[in-house]
């Protein structure tokens, strides 16, 4: 993998060990998902997902993880003049979680008209 450097809070972590991946995944996981469930209180959840206990939580959990893993693989993109890793891993994991979401409710919705 190739090294790439996050400035973290006023420190540095290198992204090119497993060890240092997992520190990342770590410090972030939970961040991340308060931040999912923090945006959608203030915004609707399609009828369809928010009918089904535990599915909103599972589709945060899942954009979590692959905005994680979109931040790992493309760390070399990260700007911090544009935005603190917060926001940049937040606004990676929001986009997906709408995608998922307007993804699912569409899938459920058509499995209602069948």
């Amino acid at each position: 993998m190739k090294e790439t450097n996050l400035d973290l809070d006023d420190r540095t972590l290198t992204l090119d060990t497993p060890a240092s991946i997992d520190a990342f995944c770590e410090k972030y996981t939970t961040y991340v998902l308060k931040a999912l469930y923090g945006i959608t209180r203030k915004r609707p959840i399609s009828k369809e997902i928010s009918e089904r206990p535990g599915l909103f939580e599972e589709l945060a959990k899942d954009a979590t993880t692959d905005a994680l893993v979109w931040a790992i693989n493309n760390a070399h993109k990260y700007d911090p003049q544009r935005a603190a890793v917060r926001t940049w891993l937040v606004a990676g994991a929001r986009n997906r979680l709408k995608r998922k979401m307007a993804n699912e409710a569409k899938r459920l919705h058509q499995q209602q008209r069948l």
